[in-house]
């Protein structure tokens, strides 16, 4: 039993590890714990004395409700792997792995984790693969993940956030692999998501239904990434501005609802062209635009803009004009108001009635220019030129005798019926 080197007890009914258990196994390096019963009282601070020469450690699918203590990991501080998922974790110290300083591999996935602080991966600045994934993180924990800087791989699938923010993986320059898997909830991710991990070599994004959106030249700036996969997600739009195309060899972006418009059709020609690169992609069920008619839909759009942008400009100036002089244009409306409204009382006289104005030579003027013209028939000679008393004057050459005798009064100028 000294040159025991793994040891393997899943499966089984263990609840308890005792003190000194596995002293006699001073060599092992391998111990496989998983798929007991094994609670948080059941670990001994010194369960693994004995043990120093332990690489590998298998807590997984126990009954453990907090990490163990920092002493009961401070006899295998040697270990690369801790395995210690699918168990009902309420929280993660501050700390809590600072006793395993060459740890390499940690395991928490389907741990039931609401977040991890700052201070939880303090101590173990070595690790290069983490596994969170089905946890209940509605943020991506981007503050408690910098510290991990030689990270390498990263696994944070089926948690509760609905976007992968810009920047949020910022403190992992030496990342290689994403993955992120099976999440109900992501709706989207934003372009500058991966900006500072140049390194990426590998971008698993897979069975996301509500990830519809992923923004533009999301993986542009990947220079060494080489294999992609988007496959079963709700994407309806891709384009070949999306991807970096230095190093890539393997993309997958079937079984997606995507629409068969210009982009698509750019980007399988450009798959299709790229001699290293090998494809799935989803196939469209109706007709795919070419090339030809791509640019047509291109200058359409193109004239179309050149329409609209100058008039919504246009009417911005007009909207901000009148935000602008809004005061003055209401105090003109509400003066022009006051004006009518003073116009129109008219004061009354003694007897009740509107008295009017007194005219003026030039309202009278206006008055006289404006009245009919007279015509011949509409003159007549005044009466009293032309008789006396009433009584009749003599006749002589058939013109009265009193004209004759005052001719003057025959030129006399007539008067207009409107003036007798």
């Amino acid at each position: 039993m000294g040159e025991l080197l793994v040891l393997n007890l899943r499966g089984n009914l263990i609840d308890q590890i005792d003190a000194l258990t596995f002293t006699p196994l001073a060599k092992l390096e391998e111990l496989n714990l998983g798929q007991n019963r094994i609670a948080s009282v059941g670990l001994s601070v010194s369960s693994f004395v004995g043990i120093g020469d332990l690489k590998i450690l298998l807590l997984d699918d126990n009954l453990l409700s907090v990490i163990p203590s920092a002493e009961t990991f401070k006899p295998i501080d040697k270990l690369a792997e801790l395995y210690i998922g699918t168990n009902s974790l309420v929280t993660v110290e501050d700390g809590a792995f600072k006793m395993l300083s060459e740890l390499t591999l940690l395991d928490l996935r389907s741990s039931l984790l609401p977040n991890v602080s700052e201070g939880t991966f303090g101590g173990i600045e070595n690790l290069k693969t983490l596994n969170l994934a089905d946890n209940r993180f509605v943020h991506v924990p981007s503050s408690a993940l910098a510290v991990l800087r030689r990270l390498e791989e990263l696994a944070i699938g089926q948690n509760h956030f609905e976007t992968v923010p810009a920047h949020a993986f910022r403190g992992l320059p030496n990342l290689k692999r994403f993955e992120l898997k099976g999440s109900l909830y992501l709706r989207r991710i934003e372009r500058a998501a991966f900006q500072t991990n140049t390194n990426l070599e590998s971008i698993v994004i897979e069975s996301n239904k509500a990830l519809t959106v992923l923004e533009e030249s999301t993986f542009a700036g990947l220079l060494y990434l080489k294999h992609l996969s988007l496959r079963n997600n709700g994407l309806e739009r891709l384009d070949e501005g999306m991807l970096s195309w230095n190093s890539l060899r393997t993309v997958d972006i079937s079984d997606n609802p995507i629409n068969c418009d210009c982009y698509y059709s750019k980007l399988l020609q450009r798959l299709q062209s790229a001699a290293r690169v090998s494809y799935n992609a989803t196939g469209c069920p109706h007709h795919l635009p070419d090339q030809w008619e791509c640019e047509y839909m291109l200058e359409k759009n193109k004239n179309l803009i050149s329409v609209v942008v100058p008039l919504v400009a246009i009417v911005t100036a007009i909207a901000l004009a009148f935000y602008r002089f809004r005061g003055l244009l209401r105090e003109y409306v509400k003066n022009g108001c006051k004006s009518k409204a003073a116009a129109s009382v008219t004061p009354a006289g003694p007897t009740g009635l509107p008295v009017l104005p007194p005219l003026g030579r030039s309202e009278l003027s206006t008055v006289v220019d404006y009245e009919k013209p007279h015509s011949e028939d509409d003159y007549v000679i005044r009466s009293s030129n032309l008789y006396h008393g009433g009584v009749g004057q003599p006749i002589l050459n058939g013109y009265p005798l009193y004209l004759q005798q005052n001719p003057s009064v025959y030129y006399n100028k007539p008067l207009p019926i409107t003036e007798l």
